[in-house]
């Protein structure tokens, strides 16, 4: 439990000093791999994705993929995201997708990413998905 907390609060720290202008670590810089992505998502590390985990890191991952600290994200941000997904998530076609879209994102939903309805995501689901 205390590891969860101490965890917890790194990667509120980690996300806030990305997002600080006078940051030393700049999100440009650091790989946003798929396996830093599950494992960021994963407080507990028990090589799942619980959906209390999940809805307690969504907004942590907006902020690390937010390169240029400006509170949208633009497509250069999201690679692995297709050109129809985004516009279907860019709500209202401004071409960036605010803090509010990505948390309202039908497409990064627990849900739709829990294929096998277990309760939780292992990195296997995890993978399949962003390879979509």
């Amino acid at each position: 439990m205390a590891t969860t907390v101490c965890r917890a609060s790194i990667s509120i720290f980690a996300a806030i000093s990305m997002w600080l202008p006078f940051s030393a670590i700049s999100a440009e810089k650091l790989e946003l791999t798929d396996k830093y992505i599950f494992e960021f998502l994963d407080i507990n590390d028990d090589q799942k994705i619980s959906r209390p985990e999940y809805s307690a890191q969504r907004m942590m991952v907006f902020f690390l993929r937010d390169a240029n600290r400006n509170g949208k994200l633009e497509i250069p941000e999201l690679p692995i995201v297709s050109a129809k997904v985004f516009k279907s998530v860019d709500t209202d076609g401004d071409f960036k997708i605010s803090g509010y879209e990505f948390n309202q994102a039908k497409v990064g939903m627990f849900d739709n990413l829990d294929v096998n309805s277990d309760g939780s995501i292992d990195f296997k689901e995890f993978l399949v998905l962003r390879k979509k």
